[in-house]
């Protein structure tokens, strides 16, 4: 959903920011999707564009990401970001840097959390039901106390676009 958004922006040159998709199969997913929208388009994540952070917490990680996207800024115009957390530390320290977003950059984050609508310019994010999310989380603890020896399960939850000011129209 954030390709296709980014990609209807104009945007043709896209970073993508995430932990490493080792730690997690909600990372995996996140780069599969966002690189079949992008192949859709005949386009692909030069390896250079793929920023994997060593930390999805920890401010100095999101920092670093900063120095590597001025560093390939001539040719990123947006950059997908797995986290709204990293995200608002990104916009954060570009704007420091004297780089506005959307203006020079688009950024879209993931989560929807409260910091989306704090940041300024206000994140572009994926929504997702957090509440619903924990509940199944719950729910699928419990069947597996009931039954240790059940196969493993997956659930695919909706997802929405909020659009807000993050990102701007390329031409």
């Amino acid at each position: 959903m954030a390709a296709d958004y980014l990609l209807r922006q104009g945007h043709r040159s896209i970073a993508f920011v995430s932990p490493p998709e080792y730690t997690n199969d909600i990372i995996q997913h996140r780069i599969k999707g966002f690189i079949d929208k992008l192949a859709e388009y005949g386009l692909q994540i030069p390896k250079e564009n793929r920023i994997v952070l060593e930390s999805a917490i920890e401010l100095e990680s999101a920092n670093k990401a900063v120095q590597v996207i001025i560093e390939i800024k001539q040719s990123v115009i947006a950059a997908f970001i797995t986290s709204d957390q990293t995200a608002a530390s990104i916009i954060s320290d570009l704007t420091k840097r004297g780089i506005r977003v959307p203006k020079e950059i688009s950024i879209v984050g993931f989560d929807n959390i409260p910091i989306s609508v704090q940041t300024s310019p206000q994140l572009t994010t994926i929504a997702q039901d957090l509440e619903k999310k924990a509940s199944l989380a719950v729910d699928i603890l419990n069947n597996r106390m009931k039954s240790p020896n059940a196969s493993a399960e997956s659930h695919v939850l909706d997802i929405d676009l909020m659009i807000r000011d993050s990102v701007a129209k390329h031409c």
